[in-house]
């Protein structure tokens, strides 16, 4: 899934190079603790920070440009929630990576 970054917030040395992302977005089961994870595992990091979300993400709180990439991921793998909701689990309690 691909979106475009909004000229301002692409670094003025970008401009003219940098368009935007393309993501991929995979569907985990955490089998560890969350302090097994750790985002220094490499010697540059690509993010700082992680917290945990219910699946459905308040919308509001992704930066505009990227919330139909939200919105389609999150419908796309929901699909694969729904037998876990059959077999009695709560899908609204299952929570997803969003990372900062």
């Amino acid at each position: 899934m691909r979106y475009e970054v909004p000229q301002h917030w692409v670094r003025r040395e970008w401009r003219g190079s940098y368009k935007g992302q393309k993501q991929i977005w995979f569907l985990l089961r955490l089998t560890g603790r969350d302090s097994d994870v750790s985002l220094r595992a490499s010697g540059h990091p690509e993010f700082d920070a992680w917290r945990w979300n219910e699946y459905w993400v308040e919308m509001e709180s992704v930066i505009e440009f990227k919330r139909d990439v939200y919105r389609l991921a999150l419908n796309e793998l929901a699909r694969y929630l729904l037998p876990a909701r059959a077999a009695g689990r709560h899908g609204a309690n299952r929570r997803v990576s969003d990372r900062i």
